[in-house]
């Protein structure tokens, strides 16, 4: 499953923003616990290096939590980054956010406990 998520990042990298970009996904190793969103949740760590060879750029280099968050019968995937963002200065409270939202959407459609 890590595997196949990782592929379809490094495949899509040619279409971000240069068709030259490469990816390189590995495991991030280490990565914080998350509190349980939905039903059931599914979390993989991904460490993504890119490489964009038309502006001789390593380019960045960022950790992302791809989150499978299911409610019911429906499952929302998000990718957070392991960032602050305004108003959660906290990269673990910025991920919380998103997860939270995305749960609250599916909720709000599908209903939950």
């Amino acid at each position: 499953f890590r595997d196949c998520t990782f592929d379809r990042f490094d495949r899509l990298a040619k279409f971000w923003p240069y068709p030259d970009t490469t990816s390189k996904s590995t495991p991030w190793e280490g990565s914080p616990e998350f509190a349980s969103h939905g039903d059931r949740q599914v979390i993989v760590g991904q460490y993504l290096n890119y490489r964009m060879t038309k502006l001789q750029n390593p380019g960045p280099q960022l950790l992302l939590v791809n989150a499978y968050i299911q409610v019911g019968r429906a499952i929302v995937w998000v990718d957070p980054l392991y960032s602050p963002i305004p108003g959660h200065p906290d990269p673990i409270d910025a991920v919380e956010s998103v997860l939270s939202a995305a749960t609250a959407s599916l909720e709000k459609v599908f209903g939950g406990d």
